[in-house]
C-alpha cells in the first residue's frame, strides 16, 4: 500500500474508526491492514528519526557557535570595562586573558 493509503488508514484508526471497518475502507482484509501497518510504519519512523537527528545535530551546531560567539562579546565587554576602570584608576588595564586582575563589577563568562 501506498503512503496516502497508509496515511488515509493511520488517520481512521487515530479518530477511532475500527480496525475491521478501516480494512474494508483500504480494500483488504484485518491482516492485511496489519502487514501493511507494521511493514511501512518502520521505514517511515526511521526516515522521520534521521531526518530528526539530522536537523538537532544542525540545531546544536548553530547554538555551539552561537554560546562561542556570546562568550566571546562578554570577554570582549570584560576587557573594556577593565580599561575603564584602569583609565579611572590612573594605570595600565590588566590583561584579563593572561590572568590580570578581574573588574569589581564584570559580567562572568562561564
Amino acid at each position: 500500500m501506498g503512503s496516502s493509503k497508509l496515511a488515509s488508514a493511520l488517520h481512521l484508526l487515530s479518530t477511532g474508526v475500527p480496525h475491521e471497518d478501516v480494512a474494508k475502507r483500504m480494500g483488504g482484509s484485518p491482516e492485511a491492514l496489519y502487514r501493511m501497518l507494521t511493514t511501512e510504519i518502520p521505514s517511515d519512523s526511521d526516515q522521520v528519526v534521521e531526518g530528526m537527528i539530522d536537523q538537532i545535530s544542525q540545531s546544536t551546531r548553530w547554538a555551539d557557535a552561537a554560546i562561542d560567539d556570546a562568550l566571546a562579546a562578554v570577554e570582549s565587554s570584560n576587557q573594556r570595562i577593565a580599561d575603564m576602570e584602569s583609565r579611572r584608576r590612573g594605570k595600565a588595564a590588566p590583561d584579563l586573558e593572561a590572568g590580570g586582575a578581574e573588574p569589581a563589577n564584570r559580567f562572568v563568562a562561564t
